[in-house]
């Protein structure tokens, strides 16, 4: 797999270099380090505005489409549902368009949510063993 770097732009908005991911790796692996980046960055108390959704994770890259089906993701195998719904990603998604002042408060939500999304795509990766 390619190395994927995962950094926080001037508007505290996640972006990942390169910004293109290869389909051919394991895009599954490639969610969880995003997820593991988000994590890290609220546990240093870095606010982080918005994941950047479909742009900076690797099943998107690969399952989402123009009518937003996500056939074929491991994500809505489980959910039956398309954009992920279902998983902890839709309450940050939610917080995340409120516009959420960075505050101590927000930031520890933020970083439960984001510890829940990244304990629900470990866990495909055992379900796939």
């Amino acid at each position: 797999m390619k190395e994927y770097k995962f950094y926080l732009d001037d508007n505290d908005r996640l972006n990942v270099i390169p910004n293109e991911v290869d389909p051919n790796d394991d895009l599954l692996a490639l969610s969880i380090q995003k997820w593991e980046a988000i994590v890290g960055f609220l546990e240093e108390g870095k606010w982080v505005s918005h994941d950047n959704g479909m742009l900076t994770c690797g099943l998107c890259a690969k399952y989402h489409n123009q009518v937003n089906t996500c056939a074929g993701c491991p994500v809505r195998k489980v959910t039956g549902w398309p954009g992920c719904v279902g998983t902890p990603y839709e309450e940050w998604d939610m917080l995340c368009r409120m516009n959420t002042k960075p505050t101590a408060v927000a930031l520890n939500v933020k970083l439960v949510i984001a510890e829940g999304e990244l304990a629900f795509l470990k866990s495909l990766r055992e379900e796939s063993k």
